[in-house]
């Protein structure tokens, strides 16, 4: 009789400790809804950028954030001045955003949120392109 409590008790511990184990796992971005929009082909002579923002440290997408062209030509720290000849889009849901029919060009795209630190990155796009980008912000510390 000893013998099966023994197998178990030792059974629930190997449960109990696989049951915690899982809540403590963090999935990967992909399995966590991030993911980019689908959309058609660029117009003729025109480039789509399509892409997603998930923040850096949980991989859970960033919904309702900004992303733009601006006029800077360098990245730097100040506030990125906004293009208004180019489109910006708002990320869905899934973190996902897309940046339709744009002129082939070298151009500065900006990532802006109130939760999390803003980004800048330079991207070079090519005539009949469908080009991809992924933020990884860093999540601002609240008082």
């Amino acid at each position: 009789m000893r013998s099966r409590h023994r197998i178990r008790l030792a059974s629930l511990i190997v449960l109990a400790a696989a049951g915690a184990a899982c809540r403590s796992v963090s999935l990967p971005a992909a399995e966590q809804g991030v993911a980019a929009p689908r959309i058609a082909r660029p117009s003729p002579g025109r480039a789509s950028i399509v892409g997603v923002v998930a923040d850096s440290s949980s991989g859970y997408p960033v919904v309702g954030a900004s992303v733009y062209f601006t006029s800077d030509s360098v990245i730097g720290v100040n506030a990125a001045r906004q293009r208004t000849d180019l489109p910006r889009a708002t990320t869905d849901r899934s973190g996902g955003f897309a940046l339709r029919d744009v002129p082939p060009g070298r151009y500065t795209i900006a990532f802006s949120d109130l939760d999390h630190f803003p980004m800048r990155r330079v991207v070079v796009v090519r005539a009949d392109e469908l080009h991809t980008e992924t933020f990884r912000p860093a999540r601002r510390l609240r008082p």
